[in-house]
């Protein structure tokens, strides 16, 4: 069943490749071949697909999973206001 107001899970993890984080999206409601058609799976495609070209990232689908993922770049954390304990 196509059910586009499901829940969507986010995830964040580090890759095998130094210095890259796979950001996977994952939303099981969009999921085959009931939702191709419908405005919201369409919507929610154009969105991510708009963020893997803002990343510059290529962007992998398993439409029939409902999941997409993009390799990005880990930014180094930089601090404002040191803790006073490094």
């Amino acid at each position: 069943d196509c059910d586009p107001r499901g829940g969507l899970t986010i995830r964040l993890r580090p890759t095998d490749t130094p210095g890259r984080a796979r950001l996977e999206l994952i939303a099981p409601g969009l999921a085959g071949d009931a939702c191709r058609e419908h405005y919201g799976a369409a919507r929610f495609g154009r969105v991510i697909e708009g963020l893997a070209r803002q990343l510059r990232a290529p962007l992998e689908k398993d439409e029939a999973a409902g999941r997409y993922a993009v390799d990005i770049p880990i930014v180094a954390e930089k601090r404002l206001f040191p803790s006073g304990n490094d």
